[in-house]
């Protein structure tokens, strides 16, 4: 990023990262629940 921060601390970058790819997780198991409840439904 453009923060003066990320050369402080450069771990702050893997922490987004991590945060990201937790949210897609969810994101996706979120999706899975509404197409199998949508199958069920059908």
């Amino acid at each position: 990023g453009k923060l003066p921060m990320d050369k402080l601390n450069p771990g702050f970058c893997f922490v987004n990262l991590i945060l990201v790819l937790h949210y897609l997780i969810l994101f996706f198991l979120l999706l899975i629940r509404i197409i199998n409840v949508t199958n069920h439904h059908l």
